[in-house]
């Protein structure tokens, strides 16, 4: 990636060290605060640093947790500047977590427990994984008419101070990973999708205090068409996954250009949606002054099997 590496390199090397723990697909609500997330015990504490990858496409810190044939990992992704990530965790302890039923998550332990529906799937050499394509990894702020009219997409840093660990309930299963204080890692994430900015080619500045984001015209209608072609080679093997894409548009709102990236391991699942969407209309995003301007559009397509 194409941005100034040194001073990152000096952020991730001195403060993302692990620390220990001290104390639908995303979310939908929270559990009654007078339930537990979980009494079984299995916390797992981290055994090795944060590492980043960082490329043209995306933003990646990665944590390791215990050693061998006990091996977990928990990684953080964004594809873009945004208040959520995609989150997974995966490793011998959540070989019992079930698809298509709730997980309970909790950032920290002051949050209440969110329910939330996430893919369980597998990743390759670690084990049984929870996947989460988009998360919040902090409780969504009450929202005012000023906030409404503002589009800053970045992660809430000062929200994430003081979250030391993750916990998943899945009826009587509970993990918990011990991760250290969230606010250097979510500090150096959110600078990388930000910085991705400049690769794409964009102002970062500019588009941080865009008054508006690009929007899709008849965002389900374009879904559904996305959704529509499913692949028979992949139903026949009942393959799932999420896929990611990023549409950059110019000043009227016309495409320029399509990314697909898959955000889950996919061996037959092939998605159209840059053929849809390179046919789909778009509203521009407006620059701070509301004059319309060049921008991006990302979001995800979830395919899944009923």
């Amino acid at each position: 990636m194409r941005f100034d590496i040194a001073g990152l390199i000096a952020i991730v090397g001195v403060a993302l060290a692990a620390q220990p723990l001290n104390a639908a697909d995303d979310d939908t609500n929270t559990k009654n605060s007078s339930e537990s997330v979980g009494t079984d015990g299995n916390v797992l504490k981290p055994s090795s640093a944060w590492n980043a990858d960082f490329g043209d496409e995306k933003c990646r810190l990665a944590l390791a947790f215990g050693e061998g044939n006990d091996r977990h990992l928990l990684y953080f992704e964004q594809f873009h500047p945004s208040h959520r990530v995609g989150f997974t965790v995966a490793g011998p302890k959540l070989k019992g977590f079930k698809e298509k039923r709730p997980v309970f998550i909790n950032f920290g332990t002051k949050q209440k427990p969110r329910k939330t529906n996430p893919y369980v799937g597998s990743l390759d050499g670690v084990g049984k994984a929870v996947i989460y394509s988009s998360l919040r990894p902090t409780l969504r702020k009450k929202r005012t008419q000023n906030t409404r009219n503002r589009s800053r997409p970045q992660l809430d840093l000062e929200a994430a101070k003081g979250i030391g660990s993750i916990t998943l309930n899945q009826g009587h299963r509970t993990v918990t990973f011990a991760t250290g204080d969230l606010h250097n890692p979510m500090q150096v994430l959110d600078h990388c999708a930000k910085n991705l900015l400049k690769v794409w080619g964009l102002d970062p500045d500019q588009q941080m205090a865009k008054s508006r984001s690009a929007k899709l015209v008849d965002n389900d209608a374009v879904k559904e068409r996305i959704r529509g072609f499913y692949p028979k080679s992949a139903l026949r093997k009942r393959e799932q996954g999420v896929i990611r894409f990023r549409v950059m548009l110019d000043e009227t709102g016309a495409v320029t250009d399509c990314r697909l990236k898959n955000a889950t391991e996919l061996k037959t699942l092939q998605s159209r949606a840059c053929q849809v969407l390179s046919n789909a209309t778009f509203e521009p995003a407006l620059d701070a002054d509301g004059s319309p301007m060049a921008s991006y559009y990302a979001n995800s397509i979830s395919y899944r099997i009923n």
